[in-house]
């Protein structure tokens, strides 16, 4: 329920990851990324048999980068056995300096490696991680599958195995309402929204459990009811949502699910066999210490099925008078991608793959993502990827704890110190949270704490809001990004939903009214953006469909539309843009959002998302205004090689890329000049000394 901890506020220790200090989530192995142009793009490689084992690289196909000339190309997961430790994840040294050392000692024998497969050295390696598991998934590292190719020709080292898997679809479902029992109620330490007055005239006190659906609030339930008054059946639209799993056991789990092998991204970053990669909602082949809780829960915000809300025990009392829809869009195809264990990924290679897979292979129209951390160069090609395929991508801002009240602005050392990636990038919309009495979830009511002591904890959990979280200070418009802001005053802010004391699915049969954070936000608005498409698709022609145009079209209403405190077109610090209205943005078609030319949100192309020192996981951390104009910084080497350039020429320049995205990895911003010629030379040294080797 909490995607992001912090680590303490006024001398309270908080651990790194909100719903628990959980091991899974800051411990790793890891993988180099090689990004590759060419015109072979196997799914997978199996390496010559001549090759010794340890010596052998493998390869998988990741991310397919942005199809424009300057970033074209293809990402690919790069392993060999003799790399790898079974036994133990990586160090702290090796987590932030030595994987880097040991990257680019590895990289003479991958760009040999890469030449053999694909013809073309690469065009950069880069280390990502991925989540080490538990001892159970880490020994199926390096338990290749068999290779089952023809023979290789004379003179080829590899030869591309071309894998598919008959997807899963569970088709429909049983249609009829299921009963959910109540295990958990809403949490004291937040407002409690109560009935509304009985027949005798006093005050109904029970819990209203889907308020954040009401017409007050998200409206998702009067949206939702007007697209399905006007569909049939199973709707267009397609949503991807990337989590934790989920388990499709569960009663009130989404009526069309899409499900297959190729949806574990973290399975298929490790390299683990395709036989024992898990399914996301096939709860049989889940591996021991899988954590479906948090992916079920924003599953069933998503796309959630009708149900009964009874309380345990004999009596089995009804809460609800009638069947209630839990999701907002429960007649969508829903596609659950598995990419962690935990809510949180800290350069991780699963997460850039799952947003591909979702995007490019799924054909999802909106993405749900309730994750969040740092992110690295292989996520921003993914990002820009699926926003030109017009994949319109929402992400929860992140949370931290404060002992600060309402009234007052966080302060002291808080983590993260802004809004986590990929809710920060220009391209996806960065999802907030407003309680139900439309106060920011960044502060809360001291008398709520006098009268709960010991909810503390649930107190002092908050939501991470503005364009740059609470570092912004007195000015909110504090590392605003300029170049995202020609679109408009909203466009660089986050939308606000609905949290905390929302459902939240769990067990087979369970619900919690106590659900929370911006992780449970999240689901909200991309159900409002799939209504909102599903609504308008016919207003697309079929060029506009697949690019960024839908994709900003629905950013833009759902902007538009939402509910301001100050009642003019200026965002909110808190706030960001404005309160999810689901059912006012449908108000607006297509034709009307590219008409869009205000002050306040212009519909244009946003400029594509770019990663360097500003986006590190050092500069999450502590957060410092960057002080190098983005148009003077040291760029990336992408361009093409002349075809007679030598292996030395290929290695200076990926040891070029690979110097200057370690130092976007440790938050530093090489300048053009002295700086990069510095980097370049460091490179040409480098390539010599590989050259001469043996």
């Amino acid at each position: 329920m909490r995607l992001f901890g912090s680590i303490f506020v006024v001398a309270l220790p908080m651990g790194l990851c909100a719903c628990s200090v959980l091991t899974s989530s800051v411990s790793f192995n890891q993988r180099l990324m090689v990004k590759v142009r060419s015109d072979l793009r196997p799914d997978e490689m199996i390496p010559e048999a001549r090759l010794g084992e340890a010596e052998a690289w493998h390869f998988r196909h990741a991310v397919e980068a942005p199809r424009n000339p300057e970033d074209r190309g293809d990402w690919y997961v790069a392993w060999r056995a003799k790399d790898l430790e079974r036994n133990r994840p990586l160090s702290f040294s090796q987590l932030f300096s030595r994987r880097w050392q040991w990257a680019r000692a590895a990289a003479p024998s991958l760009a040999d490696a890469t030449h053999r497969a694909f013809g073309v050295y690469p065009l950069m390696i880069e280390p990502n991680l991925v989540f080490y598991g538990n001892t159970t998934q880490h020994s199926q590292d390096n338990q290749h599958t068999v290779d089952l190719r023809a023979s290789a020709g004379a003179g080829k080292d590899y030869q591309p195995v071309w894998y598919h898997e008959k997807r899963k679809g569970l088709g429909a479902r049983s249609m009829s309402p299921k009963v959910v029992y109540v295990n958990a109620e809403p949490s004291a330490a937040w407002p409690i929204l109560s009935g509304a007055a009985d027949a005798a005239g006093g005050t109904r006190r029970e819990h209203q459990q889907f308020w954040y659906q009401n017409p007050a609030y998200s409206q998702l339930a009067a949206a939702r009811a007007r697209v399905m008054g006007g569909s049939k059946g199973e709707w267009h639209v397609r949503v991807g949502i990337l989590d934790t799993g989920f388990d499709d056991l569960h009663v009130a789990s989404p009526l069309y699910v899409d499900e297959s092998r190729l949806a574990d991204a973290d399975g298929w970053v490790h390299g683990w066999p395709q036989t024992e990669l898990w399914i996301p909602g096939e709860a049989k082949l889940r591996s021991p210490g899988a954590n479906p809780s948090h992916g079920m829960g924003t599953i069933g915000l998503l796309a959630g099925r009708e149900i009964i809300l009874k309380t345990p025990g004999a009596g089995g009392q009804t809460e609800t008078e009638n069947p209630v829809w839990l999701g907002g869009v429960p007649l969508a195809r829903v596609v659950p991608v598995r990419v962690a264990s935990d809510p949180v990924s800290l350069g991780t290679a699963a997460l850039a793959y799952g947003i591909d897979y979702a995007s490019r292979v799924e054909h999802c129209d909106v993405i749900s993502m309730s994750h969040g951390g740092s992110p690295t160069q292989t996520w921003v090609d993914a990002v820009n990827a699926a926003y030109e395929r017009g994949t319109a991508m929402f992400a929860a801002e992140g949370d931290f704890f404060s002992l600060l009240p309402y009234g007052w602005r966080p302060t002291g050392f808080i983590v993260p110190s802004s809004p986590v990636y990929p809710a920060a990038f220009r391209r996806v919309i960065g999802v907030t949270g407003v309680t139900s009495e439309g106060k920011t979830y960044s502060g809360n009511s001291l008398g709520r704490l006098f009268r709960r002591l010991k909810l503390i904890g649930d107190w002092a959990f908050r939501g991470s809001y503005g364009p740059d979280g609470w570092f912004a200070g007195l000015n909110p418009r504090v590392n605003v990004d300029e170049v995202e802001a020609e679109s408009g005053e909203l466009r660089p802010y986050p939308i606000a939903a609905y949290t905390p004391n929302v459902p939240w699915l769990s067990g087979t049969n369970g619900v919690s009214l106590s659900g929370s954070g911006t992780s449970a936000a999240t689901p909200q608005v991309a159900a409002a953006a799939a209504l909102w498409l599903e609504n308008h698709r016919r207003e697309f022609v079929h060029g506009e469909w697949n690019s960024w145009r839908k994709a900003e079209a629905v950013y833009d209403a759902l902007l538009i539309s939402a509910s301001r405190k100050n009642g003019h077109d200026k965002p909110d610090l808190y706030l960001g843009a404005g309160m999810l209205k689901a059912a006012d943005a449908l108000n607006h078609d297509y034709a009307g959002v590219r008409n869009l030319q205000s002050k306040a949100l212009r519909y244009r192309r946003v400029a594509s998302d770019e990663f360097s020192g500003d986006e590190s996981f050092w500069r999450l951390l502590l957060r410092i205004p960057a002080n190098v104009p983005a148009s003077e910084r040291a760029r990336l080497d992408q361009s093409d090689l002349p075809k007679d350039a030598s292996r030395q020429q290929a290695l200076a320049r990926i040891y070029y890329n690979m110097l200057l995205l370690q130092k976007w990895h440790g938050g530093s911003l090489p300048t053009h000049g002295a700086a990069e010629d510095g980097l370049k030379a460091k490179a040409s040294r480098l390539a010599i000394v590989a050259q001469k080797s043996p």
